[in-house]
Order: structure tokens, then C-alpha cells, then sequence
């Protein structure tokens, strides 16, 4: 392995710890409802500051499309 190769691969292993010190935070909710125009209303509603934020960083997203 040259020179170039092994200082190029050292820095994309240190980039790489780098990413996995971050933290990823957010805020998450669940609105339901039973109308188009009612779903709209209630996610207006939402008080953002009353809901916790998450650490997101093994998070595994999915959707439930059940109805």
C-alpha cells in the first residue's frame, strides 16, 4: 500500500469516528384523525415546545400505513 493510500484511508477512519461522536437530536409526535381537513388542523396544533427531544442516533425508521 503507498503512501498516499494509507494517509487517505487513516483520515476517512478518523472522519468516520468523528460522525459517530455526533449527536443527532429531534422532536417526534403521533397526530391521528379521521378527516383530511382534521389531520391538518390538529398538526397545526401541535405545541412543539411541550414535546421532548430524542436522541436519534440508532434510531430505525419505519411507517405504519395500517388503517
Amino acid at each position: 500500500m503507498s503512501e498516499s493510500q494509507r494517509e487517505r484511508l487513516e483520515k476517512a477512519i478518523e472522519q468516520k469516528k468523528d460522525l459517530k461522536d455526533l449527536s443527532i437530536r429531534s422532536k417526534r409526535t403521533q397526530v391521528s384523525a379521521s378527516s383530511m381537513k382534521e389531520l391538518v388542523e390538529k398538526m397545526n396544533k401541535v405545541d412543539w415546545s411541550k414535546i421532548q427531544e430524542q436522541d436519534l442516533r440508532n434510531y430505525k425508521p419505519g411507517f405504519d400505513f395500517s388503517i
